[in-house]
């Protein structure tokens, strides 16, 4: 059968997917299929499910302050040590 194409008014077969004339597509493009993220019923949490929003995945709060606070304080122990231990060898 023909038709008219909407875009430029010229005859086209309905058996094409686009215009000779203008290349107006005449088929919609199917839209595209939604994966499945689960599979048997399993569902996927999403990354960051169960944490409070804006934290990372290291402990954030009280326990993050207090690793981080310890981390310095050995350091200056380690630092101390070693300029006592260079004071005392001369």
């Amino acid at each position: 059968m023909i038709t008219s194409c909407p875009e430029c008014n010229g005859k086209v077969s309905d058996s094409v997917d686009s215009c000779p004339h203008c290349g107006f597509a005449l088929v919609q493009p199917e839209p595209p299929q939604r994966k499945i993220a689960h599979k048997r019923g399993i569902k996927r949490r999403p990354r960051g499910a169960g944490r409070p929003k804006g934290s990372s995945a290291f402990n954030t709060g009280f326990y993050g302050c207090l690793g981080v606070g310890c981390a310095i304080a050995a350091l200056i122990g380690l630092l101390l040590f070693i300029g006592m231990a260079a004071g005392s060898s001369q």
